[in-house]
């Protein structure tokens, strides 16, 4: 049987140290944040990845990216 909590205390670290990424992106790019986009990629983005609701992606914004397919999904449900 699974552990929630033992998992919902190792997940809640991972998300500390995302937290500290952002923290210290924020430093040189003040409204950065993360970005996990539908087909797998966790972004670092300078900025809103949209320049607001239905309006086109900024990809030009994208500090850095890392491949997460298979181990987070995103959507809205």
């Amino acid at each position: 049987m699974i552990d929630a909590a033992r998992f919902e205390k190792r997940i809640g670290r991972a998300v500390k140290v995302l937290r500290s990424v952002v923290k210290e992106a924020r430093k040189d790019h003040p409204n950065a944040f993360l970005y996990l986009e539908a087909s797998g990629y966790l972004h670092l983005m300078s900025g809103p990845a949209h320049s607001g609701p239905g309006a086109d992606p900024r990809p030009e914004r994208m500090l850095t990216t890392t491949h997460v397919f298979g181990l987070m999904d995103a959507g809205e449900w």
